[in-house]
This record gives C-alpha cells, sequence and structure tokens, in this order.
C-alpha cells in the first residue's frame, strides 16, 4: 500500500525502507570488495608474469657468454693478449674491432691479423693468447699506449646478441717488477735437471770406460804369454757372474764386460799365436763363442756355459804338465 499524501506513514513501510537501504549498502559494498579482489587477482598475476620473466631473464643471462680481452698479467717481459670466454655460454660470430688500430713494434709481426676476421665459436673457459710484443720494446715506441676494443658476438644457447667495450692500457703495466720466491714446482724441476746431468755424466763415464777398457785389452794382446792370461779370465768370468745374478752394479757391467770380450778374443790370438795344441785352441775358440753370445745378462744358462767354457780351458791347458804345453816357435 502506498501511502498518499497527508495519510500517516505506518510500521511497514518503514520496515521495508530498512530493507531497500541495507539492500543498498550490501550491494555497494559487495560492489567495492569485488573490486578490491579483482585488483588483488590482477595485481598478483602482474607479479606472477614479472617473476617468471625475471627467472626467464636470469635463465638466459646464465647459458650467456662473457667475451673478454686484455692483457696478460702473469707475463712481466711478453705482452700477450688474451681473448677468453669467462661466461656459461658459447659465444659464436665473435668479431672485435681496435680503435686506434693494433700494432706491434715487431718487425714483420702483425697480431692485428688475428682479428680482421670474426670467430666462429668460443666455448666456455676457453682463453686464447696471443703474442703481441714485448713490454720493454713496446714502452720505447711511440705506438698507441690505449686501445677500445669493441667486442659484438652472439650466444648460442639463447640467441641473444652481445655488444661490450674492453681498455687495454699499456701504462697500467710500465714500471712493473716482480719477485718470485721459488716452489715445490722449482724444487721438482732442479731435481729433475740434477737426475738427467747426473744421468749425462755416468753415460760419459760409462763410454769411457767402456773405451779404456776394450782399447787396453786389445793393445795387451800379444804382450803377454797365454799361461799369464789365463787367471785374469777367470777371475773375471766369477767377476760377471756374481755381478749380473745379483743384479748389482748395472753401470760398470758393460765396461767390464767390454774388457772381458777382449781379454778372451786376446786369448785366442795368444794361442794362435804361441800354436798350441789343438785341442786347446778349439777350447778357446769355444770359450770365445760364448761369450760373444747375445742375451747374457741375467742368463743362468749363458753364465754356466761361460764358466763351463773356462774350465774346460784351464783343463785342457793343464794337461800333463802346469803349463800349456807348446809346439813350435
Amino acid at each position: 500500500m502506498v501511502p498518499t499524501a497527508g495519510s500517516p506513514v505506518g510500521w511497514y513501510d518503514w520496515v521495508q525502507l530498512g530493507i531497500q537501504g541495507g539492500t543498498l549498502v550490501f550491494l555497494a559494498t559487495y560492489v567495492v570488495k569485488t573490486w578490491q579482489m579483482a585488483s588483488a587477482t590482477r595485481a598478483a598475476a602482474e607479479a606472477s608474469s614479472k617473476a617468471a620473466e625475471e627467472a626467464l631473464q636470469a635463465r638466459l643471462q646464465a647459458m650467456a657468454p662473457r667475451i673478454l680481452v686484455y692483457f696478460n698479467p702473469e707475463e712481466i717481459f711478453f705482452a700477450e693478449l688474451i681473448v677468453q670466454n669467462a661466461g656459461a655460454g658459447t659465444a659464436r660470430d665473435v668479431a672485435f674491432r681496435f680503435d686506434p688500430a693494433l700494432r706491434s713494434s715487431q718487425q714483420g709481426h702483425h697480431p692485428e691479423q688475428f682479428f680482421d676476421s670474426p670467430k666462429s665459436m668460443i666455448p666456455p673457459g676457453h682463453r686464447i693468447r696471443l703474442y703481441f710484443d714485448t713490454w720493454p720494446s713496446l714502452f720505447k715506441t711511440d705506438n698507441p699506449r690505449r686501445y677500445n676494443v669493441d667486442v659484438t658476438y652472439h650466444g648460442a644457447e639463447n640467441n641473444l646478441s652481445y655488444s661490450v667495450t674492453h681498455v687495454l692500457d699499456v701504462a697500467d703495466h710500465e714500471h712493473r717488477v716482480e719477485m718470485h720466491r721459488k716452489g715445490m714446482h722449482d724444487l721438482v724441476g732442479e731435481v729433475e735437471k740434477g737426475r738427467e746431468q747426473i744421468a749425462d755424466r755416468l753415460d760419459r763415464i760409462h763410454r769411457d770406460l767402456e773405451e779404456e777398457f776394450a782399447t787396453r785389452g786389445y793393445a795387451a794382446a800379444g804382450r803377454e804369454s797365454f799361461a799369464s792370461r789365463l787367471p785374469a779370465v777367470r777371475t773375471k768370468a766369477a767377476m760377471l757372474r756374481d755381478w749380473s745374478l745379483n743384479g748389482g752394479f748395472d753401470v760398470w757391467w758393460g765396461p767390464a764386460f767390454a774388457d772381458y770380450r777382449a781379454e778372451v778374443l786376446g786369448l785366442v790370438i795368444q794361442a794362435e799365436r804361441e800354436h798350441l795344441p789343438e785341442k786347446l785352441v778349439e777350447a778357446v775358440r769355444h770359450l770365445q763363442e760364448v761369450v760373444f753370445r747375445h742375451g747374457y745378462v741375467g742368463d743362468k744358462g749363458w753364465h754356466t756355459a761361460m764358466n763351463e767354457a773356462v774350465e774346460a780351458v784351464l783343463a785342457a791347458a793343464g794337461e800333463g804338465s802346469d803349463t800349456p804345453a807348446t809346439s813350435g816357435t
């Protein structure tokens, strides 16, 4: 029932008015809250999108190459240029441009030619050393002291392009003085050098002794009698056997064996020269065959045969008398 002008307003009308007012307030609150929720959702979506974009950029940067160009600080005499990929990705199509043009003081040396063509690929961790000049020579010339190096390249993993400028300043290395303390590496080098020198000297001693023993043995042939040579042959045979089978005196084995061979050869020459009995000459020739046989060092069978041959010579020489029998003059 709609109230008319001048008619009293009943309680029912007031209830309706209150309900409509409450509905209006609820509707306004709902609209505000809905707007706030939409705004929060939009902000959350924007934050999530931004985080995803930052994560993507971080991943791309983690795979990015990083090309550096600098003077080698480890060298105090040679001026070396270092091209290094310090990043985690592979750089491709790496191009260099020097301003001013790179120039060395060494005649006929053109390090700038290395940078004329782009490098197709520089893997991560790869380090290129390029000899440029020597610091003493470079400081005495009027060559440029400062270079700007523009480097452009692409990342093979992230397909991004990069451009960076490096500064090479010669003055940074001027008046540089270093002192080095020797460490374990230097000690090992000195020990190795000493070992090589000792080995070289022992080798020379070995050769000199071998030549000396051989020369002395051959020179003695003909000046001593057959009988006077026999005790030396027997003694040296026993000495060589002990040295070889016991594994000792490796340095002296070669010269001593050369001397023993010369002694046996002299024994053969002297036996033929003195026209000794044929049986004794055959025994001496058999001893010569055994002594000049290959593969003797450490071979027990060879030493046994040698000792048996020596004993056969001594037995043949002692038959019938204390001295070898002779015939002729």
